[in-house]
């Protein structure tokens, strides 16, 4: 092998390390991200669950239920992640592929579940029946963290390919 041919590939050796480096970093920041904005989001359940606990049961109601406040998440995460796959103006055409079709058909079931659960819950029609409300919180959180996945991942990606195409195109045909 030629010394030029040695240098090509450390150099399409280091161009990949970079790229593992530069996704890593971008899942690490998608997760920390997205962890800040359900903290975010749990802000009225915690409030709601620290009134609960101080106030002794004194409730005009009569009930702390936080199943209200559950709904709310499911609602607002949801309408999120489907805004969020959104594009609005001048921009590219989305790239939208099977999962992310799964992913917005599971918020939009996220957030009718958890809308028509607010108001049976609001109401006091739900008779305790609450599964449907925790479903839909969690399959938001799931759908909310894999799509922040999904654009950490494809932004690393187009930046790399941006600042070094021919060591990502060689890359990929090896």
């Amino acid at each position: 092998m030629s010394e030029g041919g040695h240098h090509t590939e450390a150099t399409a050796a280091q161009a990949s390390g970079r790229a593992a480096l530069a996704i890593g970093n971008s899942v690490l920041n998608g997760a920390i991200l997205w962890l800040a904005e359900v903290a975010i989001a749990c802000v009225p359940l915690t409030a709601h669950e620290i009134v609960a606990e101080f106030s002794g049961g004194a409730e005009p109601s009569g009930r702390f239920d936080p199943i209200p406040e559950i709904c709310i998440l499911a609602v607002v995460i949801s309408g999120l992640s489907i805004v969020s796959l959104a594009r609005f103006g001048a921009h590219e055409p989305a790239t939208h592929t099977l999962l992310t079709f799964l992913m917005l058909i599971s918020s939009v079931f996220s957030l009718v579940s958890g809308a028509v659960m607010y108001g049976l819950a609001v109401m006091g029609l739900d008779h305790g029946r609450t599964g449907l409300a925790y479903w839909a919180v969690t399959a938001s959180l799931l759908t909310s963290f894999l799509i922040t996945l999904g654009k950490s991942v494809r932004e690393a990606l187009v930046v790399e390919t941006a600042v070094s195409p021919r060591y990502v195109k060689a890359e990929l045909e090896d």
